[in-house]
Parts: structure tokens; C-alpha cells; sequence
């Protein structure tokens, strides 16, 4: 089996969907004699920004120079991004040998009637790696929720609650109290946590940490932040020593999530990460796609905001940086997205809008998002295509900003075709998570 055919076989898997529960992923580490029990993990989920916790973190981590995991979803433009050791992505040699190595455990479970899902199968993957690397630290993103996401085996250091909005409502709860509630199914009794959930979403948290017997720590926004297009600086406190910090990674709330790292960090007492390793980690942390400027003339910027809060805290970027509205945006939402209100939020900052679809099977088709803009809109073009939406976008205008967003997918398709980047082989099996 090579790269691709390991691929293949991992997207077939998709048929099976997104099935939340921990049954089956404890089958599936079982029959690999517990991977998962190898290594501790700071455990991260959040509605918002824990992608760019969990990079703060694992940049921290091997700044004060522990070699470290990190497990991410989804993937920008190749699946090798989702695993990776000492900040190099996983070998696509290891990928082959690694599904070599689940798949007849997998086809005896699917005999047995018990499916594992794709991201179940990722997951086992990841975890087996870090066991075979002889790893003792690992960051791990939750993919969907918490309290049943297939992560939520792993073994915690610290587990991290970025903060709660109203998204995958469908699987999650329409009220943000019911999210939280599945957020904060990570505490662990005896593991510290730290969070930056806010009112009504606090207080569910709280409560579970309590029950559980877990030490949270509520992290608010640091003040003042310093946002440019260059960096974006602000203080924090870590063990007792009032420090300053800058990060490459754009936007006010950046500063938010590096804190919640930091503050993660601290709770541990596990593993040594002294002050100036916080510094240089903040500072090197990369987590491309979120506001990230691919170029500079004109000014274009890809952000991987896909749900109503991601799309406020754009917008409030934006308004900083482009407060007469000289603004593109190529946008392209998926069906399980509140994709009406993020139009909304977004139409009032931009000057011409080109609506396209994400490449996936889950996206809303341009001419849906269409019929969902609000009546005073700016102009606006139908596209379906990405790559042609690509085009569009830097042939139909003269504005000072352009920028891509509304879905990871299509971040990822545009951070490939902008930067000429090398794409995974082509695989007949679409890619839909």
C-alpha cells in the first residue's frame, strides 16, 4: 500500500458519517493495545480558535524543547498537516504503513457490525504514531463537540475550553448552554482546566468542573492589545513574571488564545516550560489560513472563519483595517452553517461579493447563497467554481483588500492555487469532512 492508496482507503470510510459516541473508538484502541495510553495530552475544544490554542501550545512546547505531537483537524491542503512530531508532518510512508496496520482491525470490526468513521480511523492513526515515536507530550484538537468525540480518550495534562457559540447545532444542542454542556463532557476529575467561556456558557462549565472536582481557570482578554497587519502584541502574567508578547498571527482575539495557551501551560506541573520558551513559542506560532496575508499588493488575506462568531470577529478586523470598505470577498458557506446570518454580518464590510462553493459535498451551492443575502448587499457575482471564483476575485476589481473565507475548504483550495503549493494525489473518493 502506498500514500494514495492509504488515502483512498480513509476517505471510503466517509460513507459512514460523523457518528458521535466512544463505543467504537474504544474497540478500535483496544485492538491496538491502548496507543492512547502512551503519551499525556493537553486536550483542547472550543466552538472558536482552538486550532490556534493548540498552536500556541505545541510551539511553546518545543520552544522550552520537549518533542511533541499535535493532532488537528481539518486539513488546509494536505492530510499530512493533521498529524505531526516536532512541528514536521507526518511521512507519507507512515500514513501507508500505519492504515497497513489498522485496516484488517478495522475490517474485523466492520464484520462485527461496528463501523469506524473516518475521523475515528484519523484519530487511531494519530495516536498510534505518537506511540511508535516514543512521544510523552501530545496538543490534540477535539474534531466535533467533546463529551463523545472520538479524542476524548486520550490521556489530559490540562484540558482547554476555548469558548462556546451557537454552531453544529444539529449534533450539538440549539442552546449555547446544551453546547457547553458537550464541551465541557473533556473535564477530567483531578486534571486542571482552563477556559474562556462567558456568561451563561461559564456557568455550565463551571458547574461540571465543580461536580468533576476539576481546578478551572477563567481566562479573560488581555488589555491593551496591540493588532497590526504585522503582529499582534499584548502582557501576560505567567508564573508570577509580567512578560510581553508578540505573534505573527493576526487579530485581537489571537492575543485571547495565546493566553488560554499560556494559561494552559501554567496549570500543568508536569512538564517544564519556563518563561522565555512561552515567549519564543507565541512568537513562532504558525496556524496558516486564519487571517493570514498570502500577499500584500493588493493586500489578500485568507481567514477560515465558518460560523456566525468566527464571522463577527472578521468583521471587527476589518472594520479596523478597512473601515471605508474597500473590500472583495470570495465566500463560499457549507449547508450545516447559519449561512444566512454570516451574510449578513459580512455584506456591510465588503464592496463586491463573488459567491462560490467549497470542494465538498457539503457546501451550499453558490446560487444558495445567493437567495440568502440580505436585500442591501453589495453587488454581487456567481461563480460556482473556486479556482474561477479564484480568478474573479483579483480580475473583477480594484479594491485595496481582498479575501477569501467562510470555509476551511476553501481556504485551503485558494492557500494551494495563491502559493502554488503541492496538493495530496488525486483521489476518486471525495473528501467531505
Amino acid at each position: 500500500m502506498d500514500y494514495r492508496d492509504a488515502l483512498a482507503w480513509l476517505y471510503r470510510r466517509q460513507r459512514y458519517g460523523i457518528k458521535l459516541g466512544l463505543e467504537t473508538m474504544g474497540l478500535l484502541l483496544e485492538r491496538l493495545d491502548h496507543p492512547e495510553k502512551s503519551f499525556r495530552a493537553f486536550h483542547v475544544t472550543g466552538t472558536n480558535g482552538k486550532g490556534s490554542v493548540c498552536a500556541f501550545l505545541e510551539s511553546s512546547l518545543r520552544a522550552a524543547g520537549h518533542r511533541v505531537g499535535l493532532y488537528t483537524s481539518p486539513h488546509l491542503v494536505t492530510f499530512r498537516e493533521r498529524i505531526r512530531i516536532g512541528g514536521e508532518m507526518i511521512a507519507p510512508e507512515h500514513v501507508a504503513a500505519g492504515v497497513e496496520r489498522l485496516r484488517p482491525i478495522v475490517d474485523d470490526l466492520d464484520a462485527r457490525r461496528t463501523t469506524p468513521t473516518y475521523f475515528e480511523c484519523v484519530t487511531a492513526l494519530a495516536f498510534e504514531h505518537f506511540r511508535r515515536a516514543k512521544i510523552e507530550t501530545a496538543v490534540v484538537e477535539v474534531g466535533l463537540g467533546g463529551r463523545l468525540d472520538a479524542t476524548n480518550l486520550c490521556q489530559p495534562l490540562v484540558s482547554v475550553i476555548t469558548n462556546v457559540g451557537l454552531d453544529h447545532t444539529d449534533r450539538l444542542g440549539t442552546s449555547i448552554q446544551a453546547i457547553a454542556a458537550e464541551k465541557a463532557g473533556i473535564l477530567r476529575e483531578g486534571v486542571p482546566a482552563v477556559t474562556g467561556a462567558r456568561r451563561e456558557a461559564l456557568d455550565v462549565v463551571a458547574k461540571e468542573a465543580n461536580k468533576r472536582r476539576t481546578s478551572l481557570k477563567v481566562v479573560r482578554p488581555p488589555e491593551p492589545v496591540e493588532s497590526t497587519l504585522e503582529a499582534t502584541r499584548f502582557r501576560f502574567t505567567y508564573q508570577g513574571e509580567k512578560l510581553d508578547y508578540e505573534t505573527r498571527l493576526l487579530g485581537e482575539h489571537q492575543a485571547e488564545n495565546a493566553c488560554l495557551a499560556l494559561a494552559a501551560l501554567e496549570a500543568q506541573r508536569t512538564i517544564p516550560v519556563p518563561p522565555e520558551a512561552t515567549r519564543q513559542g507565541v512568537a513562532k506560532a504558525q496556524w496558516p489560513g486564519r487571517l493570514e496575508i498570502v500577499d500584500r499588493e493588493p493586500l489578500t488575506l485568507l481567514d477560515g472563519a465558518h460560523n456566525a462568531p468566527a464571522f463577527e470577529t472578521l468583521t471587527g478586523f476589518l472594520s479596523r483595517h478597512a473601515p471605508d470598505g474597500d473590500v472583495a470577498v470570495c465566500v463560499a458557506i457549507l449547508r450545516d452553517k447559519s449561512a444566512q446570518k454570516m451574510l449578513r454580518i459580512l455584506a456591510p464590510y465588503t464592496k463586491r461579493m463573488i459567491l462560490t462553493e467549497a470542494p465538498t459535498s457539503r457546501s451550499l451551492s453558490a446560487n444558495e447563497l445567493a437567495s440568502l443575502l440580505p436585500s442591501d448587499a453589495p453587488p454581487h457575482t456567481i461563480v460556482a467554481n473556486p479556482h474561477e471564483a479564484m480568478r474573479a476575485l483579483f480580475q473583477g476589481g480594484s479594491e485595496k483588500l481582498r479575501l477569501v473565507t467562510g470555509s476551511l475548504f476553501l481556504v485551503g483550495e485558494a492557500r494551494a492555487q495563491i502559493l502554488r503549493l503541492e496538493r495530496d494525489p488525486d483521489i476518486d473518493v471525495p473528501v467531505t469532512q
